[in-house]
């Protein structure tokens, strides 16, 4: 993994210098000099890619979450979007349901797969970053699972403001 240090001036400082860049790599240590442009390059790779890992990972967490959510409370899936969220996730859902059983009437799988799909977004977004795992998993490991249950949560909260506004404002324009 590459760590890239020294950039503390910020690139707007760097423009028309040379930066020196502090590369830690797994086998070599030393100081080399980049030129600004591929400085920037560089770092608008990681955040393209970065940006790309997380909304893919995020549009299929808010679908995973939706289907569960809508099983929970028990919205019919005779819907456009019912539909959608049932064609986008059935691939990923029907084969965890064979490991991940359903307990109280509710589609754990899903559940577990929204989880499982963050928890790997976040380790790919950080691991673009240049974020060494190496020195304890265990420990990232950990994080990372609290991070994605914490994610899920806000996610989730997310969904419900959502679908309230969505719902009063419809209550406006359509009569009951």
């Amino acid at each position: 993994a590459v760590q890239l240090t020294g950039l503390d001036q910020g690139l707007d400082q760097l423009h028309g210098q040379r930066a020196v860049l502090e590369v830690i790599d797994v086998d070599t240590v030393g100081h080399h000099e980049l030129e600004p442009g591929k400085v920037r390059d560089r770092l608008g790779e990681q955040q393209i890619a970065s940006f790309l890992v997380g909304v893919v990972a995020d549009f299929f967490v808010y679908l995973l979450l939706g289907r569960f959510l809508m099983q929970w409370l028990r919205v019919p899936f005779r819907n456009v979007l019912g539909q959608f969220i049932i064609a986008a996730t059935n691939w990923m859902v029907m084969p965890a349901r064979r490991v991940i059983p359903a307990l109280l009437g509710l589609d754990w799988a899903s559940l577990v797969l929204a989880w499982l799909v963050q928890a790997l977004g976040l380790w790919a977004i950080y691991a673009i970053a240049g974020v060494s795992f190496a020195s304890s998993p265990d420990v990232a490991a950990g994080v990372l699972a609290l991070l994605a249950l914490l994610d899920l949560a806000r996610y989730t909260v997310y969904l419900f403001v959502v679908v309230l506004i969505v719902q009063a404002v419809l209550s406006w324009v359509t009569p009951y």
